[in-house]
C-alpha cells in the first residue's frame, strides 16, 4: 500500500510542478492564446505585402512582354524567292510580308513567328517548304517587325494580321489549300 501511495503522491507533485513551469515561462493556454493574436496580423500583413510586391512585378514583367518589338527587317535573304510586300488590314493598317509562290500544283502554307520575334524566325521552315513546292507567306504581326502597333495584345489583334494574310494567301494560290 505504502508503494502504491508513493506513487500517487509522485503523481500529484509532478503536476504541481508542471503547472508552475507553465505559469513561469507563459505557456499556459490564455497566455498561448494571447500570444498566437498578436501573430495574426503581423501575418497577414506580411502575406498582403507579399502580394501587392508579386502583383507589381508580375504587372511590370507584363507591361514589358506587351513593349512594340518594332524593327526593320529589310529585304527578303538572298537565295529564297521572295518577294516583300505589304497585306491591307480590315483596320486601315498593313501587315509586313514576303510571299513566293511555289509550284502551281501544290498548296500554300503561312508560317507565323512567336512573341517578340519576326518574320525572319520562320525563314527555315520557309526554306524546306520552298523546296518541296509549296507557295509560302511570311508576316510580321501588329507590334512585331515592320509591321505598326502600339503593343503586343497577345493575339487579340494579332488574329485579324493572319486573317488577313490568310485572305491573300487564298487569293494568290487560286483555292490550292
Amino acid at each position: 500500500m505504502a508503494i502504491v501511495g508513493r506513487f500517487a503522491l509522485l503523481g500529484m507533485a509532478h503536476r504541481r510542478s508542471e503547472k508552475t513551469y507553465r505559469r513561469c515561462r507563459g505557456a499556459g493556454p490564455r497566455r498561448q492564446a494571447q500570444h498566437n493574436n498578436t501573430l495574426m496580423p503581423l501575418f497577414l500583413l506580411l502575406l498582403i505585402g507579399f502580394s501587392v510586391a508579386g502583383g507589381s512585378a508580375l504587372f511590370t514583367m507584363a507591361g514589358k512582354l506587351a513593349e512594340p518589338r518594332m524593327r526593320d527587317v529589310s529585304s527578303p535573304p538572298k537565295g529564297l524567292p521572295l518577294s516583300a510586300l505589304r497585306i491591307a488590314r480590315p483596320d486601315g493598317g498593313s501587315v509586313a510580308a514576303w510571299f513566293a509562290p511555289g509550284n502551281p500544283h501544290q498548296g500554300g502554307v503561312l508560317l507565323v513567328h512567336g512573341i517578340r520575334a519576326d518574320r525572319r524566325q520562320m525563314l527555315a521552315r520557309a526554306r524546306f517548304l520552298l523546296e518541296v513546292g509549296y507557295a509560302v507567306l511570311l508576316i510580321d504581326l501588329q507590334a512585331h517587325g515592320e509591321t505598326q502597333g502600339e503593343h503586343i495584345t497577345f493575339g487579340f489583334r494579332e488574329s485579324a494580321d493572319v486573317h488577313a494574310a490568310a485572305d491573300y494567301l487564298r487569293t494568290r494560290i487560286g483555292g490550292r489549300p
